[in-house]
């Protein structure tokens, strides 16, 4: 175990946690550091989330484990309502030991989007993580594909003047406060873009913030359907009305929003991403796309993790029998329901068939 660590910081990677360890303990060589931290050379740091991680608790003490820290010191929880229980399991394998898959699980490689070049940082964050801590640090939010502002102050994200390189695969970057750029300038902003980065970001930062344990992708779809019935886009037969799905959530953006992030839309695509993430629930949605159908359901993620499971216009069953003169009267004993469509309306209409015999009929939903 290390005579000492330097804990993580409310929301700081671990990244940039083991980056102020190499600082603080006097290596000059990046592989003394991993072996004290890993307990191997071999280890090549990850700044989104990272490996060896049972090695790494074992280092770091009592006071860690491998689920505390990918819940809250990695970009993980930003992935994981849209992962499948499946998923989710062969990740926290992945980075108990050496990762080799854990990138492919998450879809960072085949459906990763706007990504970022850099560690970047908000100027505001930085000033008062020094003021606190006596130092800055690396953020998990301004570190996520897609997320421009900060969470907290809406300004735009900086970037970190030192990069990487091939050459410097296994170095750990440090933030040093003589090379940020603390200036917050009023920058010109298109508000009606600049409303919707806002509302992305608290979005993100609501993801980093819930439960990894407590949603999954197939409950996640659930929900979806009952969102999207609420506004009428489910057809009778359950079937989601395409052409108006894509027409509504098209008209929700400014012109050229979508595009601007890798998200532009083709109709006629049987695969394109809106598609894929309301009827496809095997194949992986990048997280961001995931908000901006939040942004067009009118909900944030908080409200989103209180949503009930889709039971279909008429709720689940079974069904009261509403024959008065019946001995099972209004005992729920019908467990069947046909629904039809109102030709005016359009609205479901539930009839329901006892084995009494008695029908009766109910606009939903």
């Amino acid at each position: 175990m290390l005579p000492f660590f330097t804990d993580p910081y409310p929301d700081e990677l671990i990244y940039s946690a083991i980056a102020r360890y190499h600082f603080y303990s006097g290596n000059i060589d990046y592989k003394d550091t991993l072996e004290e931290v890993f307990q191997s050379r071999f280890v090549i740091p990850s700044v989104e989330i990272g490996s060896h991680f049972h090695a790494l608790v074992q280092q770091m003490g009592n006071h860690y484990s491998v689920e505390n820290l990918l819940a809250k010191h990695t970009i993980y929880p930003f992935y994981t309502l849209f992962l499948s229980k499946h998923r989710q399991q062969k990740i926290t394998q992945d980075v108990r030991g050496d990762g080799k898959g854990l990138y492919t699980r998450l879809g960072m490689v085949a459906g990763g989007i706007c990504k970022k070049d850099g560690l970047y940082y908000c100027p505001q964050c930085a000033r008062n993580d020094i003021d606190t801590y006596g130092e800055p640090f690396i953020h998990r939010e301004h570190q996520l594909q897609g997320i421009d502002l900060c969470a907290h102050h809406y300004l735009q994200l900086k970037k970190y003047p030192e990069g990487f390189t091939e050459q410097s695969r296994i170095k750990f970057i440090r933030f040093e406060a003589k090379r940020m750029d603390f200036s917050i300038l009023q920058e010109v902003r298109f508000f009606d873009r600049f409303d919707i980065q806002v509302k992305l970001a608290k979005m993100s930062y609501q993801l980093l913030k819930a439960d990894i344990k407590t949603f999954s992708r197939e409950e996640t779809f659930k929900r979806y359907r009952l969102l999207l019935r609420e506004k009428n886009l489910l057809t009778t037969s359950n079937r989601i009305r395409q052409k108006e799905l894509f027409d509504t959530f098209q008209a929700k953006f400014p012109k050229g929003f979508l595009d601007s992030y890798d998200s532009a839309l083709v109709e006629e695509d049987e695969y394109n991403w809106l598609k894929v993430l309301t009827r496809n629930k095997k194949r992986h949605v990048h997280p961001l796309r995931h908000l901006f159908f939040l942004y067009f359901l009118g909900i944030d993620v908080g409200e989103f993790l209180q949503v009930q499971e889709d039971e279909g216009p008429f709720g689940k069953g079974p069904w009261p029998c509403l024959n008065k003169i019946a001995d099972h009267y209004k005992e729920s004993v019908i467990h069947h329901v046909n629904i039809t469509r109102d030709y005016k309306s359009t609205a479901p209409i539930g009839t329901f068939e006892c084995s009494c015999g008695f029908i009766y009929a109910r606009k939903g939903p």
